[in-house]
C-alpha cells in the first residue's frame, strides 16, 4: 500500500505520476548542477590555459629584448663587430623629415662601406623631400664602384604609410597606426636586415616593430640601433623614450644625456 506523503500541512497519496514528476525534476536538477559545474570547470580552465599562454609570451618578450650593458662596459661598435661579424650586414635606414634625414646621412659618411651591404632606406610616404636628399647625396647603384655601397636594387629609397599626420585627429590615428604596422611589417619581413638604424622620426616606431615582431616568431634577430638626434641636448624625443629600453644600441650626442640615462652610449657628436 502507498505511504502518504505529508506536503505543507496536507496529506497526499502519491501516485504514479507525482513520482515521475518528482523524478523527472531531480533530475533536471542534477542536469542543472553538471551542466554549472562544467560551465565553472571550463571557465577555470580557461583561465589557466591563458595565463600559462601569457606567462610564456611574457618570457619570450623577455628573451628577445635587448641585454644593453652599463656605461662603463660598453665596447664600441668597431671593435665589436671585428670580433662578431665577418661578413657584410643588411643595413635599413629610417629616413625622417624636420632635420632628421640631414643627420643620417651625415652619420652615413662614417660607415665603411663594404661592411654594410645591402643598404636600403625607407621614408613616410609623405615625405617626398627626403628621398631628393638621399638621391642627392648617393649616387644611383649602376653609378657606384665596385668597392663602395652595393644597394637592393635601383630603386633603393621605399615607402611606408605614416603612422600619424600632423593636425590628424586621434580618432583616426589607431587606423594609421595599424596601416603603417602592416605595412612595415610587410616590407621588413620582405627585407630582412640585419641592422635597423634610425635617429628618432616618428616612421621608426612601426619600423622597429616590425624588427621585433620578427625576433619574437624566431624569424630573424634584427638589431636596432638608435641614435638620438643632436638637437635633443637634456631630454630624450618622445621616439627615443618609447625605443630606450628597447634599441640593443642606444646613443646620445651630449654627455649630460648619459649621465641622465645609464643605459645609453655617448660616442661623441656623430652627425
Amino acid at each position: 500500500m502507498p505511504s502518504v506523503v505529508h506536503l505543507q500541512g496536507r496529506s497526499i497519496m502519491p501516485t504514479s505520476d507525482n513520482i515521475k514528476t518528482y523524478e523527472k525534476e531531480g533530475g533536471m536538477a542534477i542536469l542543472d548542477l553538471q551542466e554549472s559545474f562544467a560551465r565553472t570547470l571550463a571557465i577555470f580552465a580557461a583561465i589557466y590555459v591563458l595565463c600559462i599562454v601569457s606567462a610564456l609570451l611574457a618570457f619570450r618578450l623577455y628573451v628577445v629584448l635587448p641585454n644593453r650593458v652599463t656605461n662603463a662596459r660598453v665596447t664600441p661598435p668597431s671593435v665589436t663587430e671585428q670580433h662578431v661579424r665577418t661578413t657584410p650586414a643588411a643595413l635599413l635606414v629610417v629616413l625622417g623629415s624636420g632635420g632628421h634625414t640631414k643627420e643620417m646621412l651625415t652619420m652615413l659618411q662614417g660607415l665603411e662601406p663594404l661592411r654594410y651591404r645591402p643598404l636600403v632606406f625607407v621614408r613616410a610616404e609623405s615625405d617626398a623631400r627626403s628621398e631628393g636628399m638621399v638621391k642627392a647625396a648617393l649616387p644611383p647603384p649602376s653609378e657606384l664602384p665596385s668597392s663602395s655601397v652595393s644597394f637592393s636594387k635601383p630603386d633603393y629609397v621605399l615607402t611606408v604609410p605614416r603612422s600619424r599626420s600632423v593636425g590628424q585627429s586621434w580618432l583616426t590615428t589607431p587606423l594609421t597606426t595599424l596601416r603603417a604596422l602592416a605595412a612595415s611589417v610587410a616590407l621588413v619581413a620582405r627585407l630582412q636586415p640585419d641592422v635597423i638604424l634610425c635617429n628618432g622620426p616618428g616612421t621608426c616606431i612601426p619600423i622597429c616593430a616590425a624588427g621585433y615582431i620578427l625576433r619574437f616568431l624566431g624569424v630573424k634577430h634584427v638589431k636596432i640601433i638608435f641614435v638620438e638626434s643632436f638637437c635633443r641636448v637634456t631630454t630624450l624625443s618622445l621616439t627615443g623614450k618609447l625605443l630606450y629600453w628597447a634599441a640593443d644600441r642606444f646613443l646620445v650626442q651630449w654627455p649630460g644625456l648619459r649621465d641622465k640615462y645609464p643605459q645609453a652610449e655617448y660616442l661623441g657628436q656623430l652627425c
